[in-house]
């Protein structure tokens, strides 16, 4: 009676995670297809509901929803401070790198997504570079410095974090006596997976954790706000990694020339980030097969099993928007710049490209997939032999006692473990929704009007830049019809 109550109380659990998991599913979802749309005020009010609503295992997530969709509301203090709030989440999941045994032990019994969520690579990067363009738009410069800094750091740890993450989930397939190369040819994962790998062959994989755009930004900060030499060297080394990703872009090479004399710009300067469209989301790579496992004594037997990946799943939207066919070109992946002119410009002068997020996502992804492939195999193997020996010891109780009920009870068990190791199997589809698509760029010599007037595709904006020296304007939008929200900051 006490085992049966401890397993009834497991699954109370069990399902209490997955409701919770199919929960930020809901809102996630909600909050997609409001951002989509361009509808960003109700995509906040999605955001702010279910940040007031969430648990540990998600808080980070709508701590970063919230910060994005205040941004784009137009709101650059408030987003600021959503987003320290996430920052100090971050921080304190980095001080405390261990998971408490009693999260593990529900994760191993149900899936990875009953663990909190701490924060992939590529975002904790792009959360210290939002910081940054936060700080800027609401007049806090030394504030963004701290943030760049931050982001430039989180670049560099993000290599021996991913190291560390399989070393450890090699130890566990280790210590739980799981092959994963066998488990992947029995299931016929393998096969799946060289498929899927081919669907993303068109998205480059970057060097590392590199992120272009936050380490461009981080470059023209301290070009245009250093104070000596060693803030020029600074800017000088992020430009050049960004030049060197994309040798094709015309408006890196002068400010890396700039750093490189430590000089000023002779001109005033006015730079245009454009963000358009929608980074990719993760979706779920399912197979449910049979395969041997042990059940005690030597003995092994065939066993149903349930294994659910994540899967990286790009934006439908194109990447640039209201080309004629002929002016489209193709997208070169060996140095991603597109050839023909995207149809993002400010004051005619044509934006290049300076960040891929499919190519950042995809890197961070593929970088932390044989860390997750390994534990989600670990907990689908472990369920099925748990299932197993529960099911060989009601099936030898019903042996010895002969009678109807407790062969019924055997049936029941057998039905039973089936059934949740099927329905305890979900995919950790956990994700920054509100990400772009893609960053852009113009670099153009301040007008003597002190308007910009900025396109895209169809839809035009005039700016009346703010006074300043060194002027940045973001323009967002995330469909080909959707509003544009325009930001503005002075670097100087």
């Amino acid at each position: 009676m006490m085992k049966a109550s401890f397993k009834f109380a497991f699954a109370l659990l069990a399902v209490a995670a997955l409701s919770g998991c199919a929960s930020y599913e809901n809102n996630a979802r909600d909050l997609r297809g409001h951002w989509t749309g361009g509808r960003f005020a109700e995509a906040n009010t999605v955001a702010g509901t279910a940040l007031q609503s969430s648990g540990e295992n998600e808080l980070l997530l709508w701590q970063l929803e919230r910060g994005s969709t205040l941004r784009a509301c137009g709101n650059a203090a408030a987003a600021s401070g959503e987003y320290e709030k996430a920052a100090a989440i971050v921080s304190r999941w980095e001080e405390t790198p261990d998971i408490l045994l009693s999260r593990e032990t529900l994760a191993t019994l149900t899936n990875l997504s009953a663990l909190p969520y701490r924060g992939r690579s590529s975002d904790v990067i792009m959360l210290h570079a939002y910081r940054a363009l936060a700080f800027l738009e609401s007049g806090n410069i030394d504030s963004a410095r701290v943030a760049l800094n931050a982001a430039y750091q989180a670049q560099r740890d993000a290599v021996g974090r991913n190291a560390k993450e399989i070393e450890n989930a090699q130890a566990e397939a280790e210590e739980n006596s799981v092959d994963v190369g066998s488990l992947l040819q029995q299931s016929g994962l393998d096969k799946t997976l060289e498929s899927e790998k081919a669907e993303l062959a068109s998205v480059r994989v970057l060097a590392d954790y590199v992120n272009p755009f936050a380490t461009w930004l981080h470059g023209i900060y301290f070009l245009h706000t250093g104070t000596d030499g060693s803030d020029s060297e600074r800017a000088r080394v992020s430009l050049s990694r960004v030049a060197k990703m994309y040798p094709k872009n015309p408006y890196i090479s002068p400010d890396e020339k700039l750093a490189g004399e430590n000089a000023p710009a002779e001109k005033p300067l006015t730079y245009v980030v454009f963000e358009s469209g929608c980074a990719p989301i993760i979706g779920t790579t399912r197979v449910d097969t049979a395969i041997s496992v042990p059940t005690g004594r030597g003995y092994w037997t065939l066993m149903p099993i349930s294994i659910a990946l994540p899967k990286l799943v790009l934006s439908a939207e194109q990447k640039y928007w209201n080309l004629p066919f002929f002016a489209s070109g193709a997208y070169v992946v060996d140095d991603a710049t597109p050839e023909g002119l995207p149809p993002l410009s400010a004051n005619g002068v044509p934006a290049s490209e300076i960040c891929d997020m499919n190519s950042v996502v995809r890197t961070d992804f593929d970088n932390a997939y044989p860390a997750i492939l390994t534990r989600t195999l670990i907990t689908a193997f472990l369920k099925s032999a748990a299932a197993a020996a529960l099911n060989a010891v009601s099936q030898e109780y019903a042996q010895r006692d002969g009678s109807t009920e407790s062969a019924l009870i055997s049936l029941a068990t057998m039905i039973g473990s089936a059934v949740y190791t099927y329905a305890s199997t979900d995919a950790d589809v956990r994700c920054w929704q509100t990400l772009p698509q893609n960053f852009s760029i113009v670099r153009m010599e301040t007008p003597a009007s002190r308007r910009v007037t900025v396109n895209v595709g169809a839809r035009s904006r005039e700016v009346e830049l703010l006074p300043g020296e060194i002027n940045l304007v973001v323009v967002k939008t995330t469909h080909e019809h959707g509003p544009l929200v325009v930001s503005q900051a002075v670097l100087k």
